[in-house]
């Protein structure tokens, strides 16, 4: 049996986990980039009708301390949102990116075991010199 195959497949088998990680690491981290952008524009959007609602002045108002929930409320999903956009680009995708260099480390390796199966034994010649002449030894 071929002695590189099983880390072949296993190299195959890697790179394929690697590159859906990948994908699944740059998905994710779009999809909260984009939310972070929503929680973005809502904040600005409190901030507008506080303004008109004159909360610097009164923040105690009914209003206003609605508005402030709000702010703090939307502050904190966008925090969540940019920590899951850096955690799937950085921690996700680079798993991916470990695994697809390690899949490929693999599938090399199963190549080189490979050829130097078909290859066959290598001949080994050892010459050494001796007091009366010279000793061939090796496999051949």
């Amino acid at each position: 049996p071929d002695p590189g195959r099983k880390l072949r497949l296993a190299g195959i088998g890697t790179m394929a986990g690697g590159g859906a990680a990948v994908i699944a690491g740059t998905v994710l981290g779009v999809v909260f980039s984009l939310k972070g952008r929503e929680f973005a524009s809502q904040l600005q959007d409190i901030y507008d009708r506080q303004e008109l609602a004159g909360c610097e002045a009164n923040p105690d108002s009914g209003d206003c301390q609605e508005l402030a929930d709000s702010e703090e409320i939307t502050r904190s999903n966008g925090n969540s949102a940019n920590v899951l956009t850096v955690v799937s680009f950085g921690v996700i995708g680079g798993i991916g990116a470990a695994a697809l260099i390690t899949g490929a480390v693999l599938y090399v390796k199963g190549n080189q075991r490979t050829t130097a199966w078909q290859r066959g034994p290598a001949a080994s010649l050892r010459l050494l010199p001796t007091p009366g002449g010279v000793v061939l030894s090796g496999r051949f």
